[in-house]
Parts: structure tokens; C-alpha cells; sequence
């Protein structure tokens, strides 16, 4: 069982895109020796997400330069809205430390965009309960 992730090696992960449109994360085990890319943990759905999302940001603590946000940016415009962003990116199975620091900063930026895109719709869906129950 996985109890703990040291987010320092979170560089080895590999984020793949999964069928419920979500992301999945596979972690190398340390303990398999020798290690293989199908020897891992595999984390899916929210939790996944949120692993991710945190490898990113311990990953990006000293920050970014501008170049490299404004390289994420042009990424992301590039490929089109943040999902397809995130399909073309986490496609091929590449660790974060293979996706490079633009590649990674896309991907955290696109991952964020997402979870508020998701967000605000449940406020707008939740704005419509309450006003059809007004209504009524």
C-alpha cells in the first residue's frame, strides 16, 4: 500500500491520460529492484489528479522564469483548450523529468485551468438548483 510519496522524486512519475477523461499517475515503487516501467503504483481519478497537481507544484516551488510560463503558454494556445493540452502531452508515456520544465509548467497550468473550469460549473449548476427552486 502506498502510505506516503516523497514528492522530491516526483520527477520519475508518469502521468498518463486515462478513459474517464481524467489523468491516472503511475509511481515507481522503490522497493522493486530491478525497476521496471510496469513495476508501479497506480493512482487514478481525483486522487490522482491532486498527486499530480502537488508533484507539480513542489516541482515548480522556486518558481518559473517568464520565458519558460510564456514557452508553457504558447504550448498550450498551440495544442488548443487545457484537455487537449493535457491528452497531447501526457499521450506518450513520458516521466515529468522527460516532458522538460515547459512541458511541466503546461501541464500544471492546463491541470488548473481544468479543475476551476470543473469547478465553476458545478457553482453554475448549483445557481440554477436554487433558481428553479425559487421559481417554483
Amino acid at each position: 500500500m502506498l502510505r506516503a510519496l516523497r514528492y522530491d522524486l516526483g520527477w520519475r512519475t508518469y502521468p498518463i491520460r486515462g478513459e474517464d477523461v481524467r489523468s491516472w499517475v503511475d509511481i515507481p515503487c522503490q522497493r522493486w529492484d530491478p525497476w521496471t516501467p510496469e513495476k508501479v503504483w497506480e493512482l487514478h481519478g481525483d486522487v490522482a489528479e491532486n498527486v499530480l497537481r502537488r508533484i507539480l507544484t513542489y516541482q515548480d516551488i522556486g518558481g518559473a522564469s517568464e520565458r519558460r510560463i510564456t514557452d508553457a503558454a504558447k504550448a498550450i494556445e498551440h495544442a488548443g483548450p487545457a484537455g487537449e493540452f493535457t491528452e497531447s502531452i501526457t499521450g506518450d508515456r513520458r516521466s515529468l523529468w522527460k516532458m522538460g520544465e515547459a512541458g511541466t509548467i503546461g501541464l500544471k497550468i492546463a491541470l488548473n485551468e481544468l479543475v476551476e473550469r470543473r469547478t465553476l460549473n458545478l457553482e453554475v449548476r448549483v445557481l440554477e438548483f436554487f433558481w428553479k427552486k425559487k421559481e417554483e
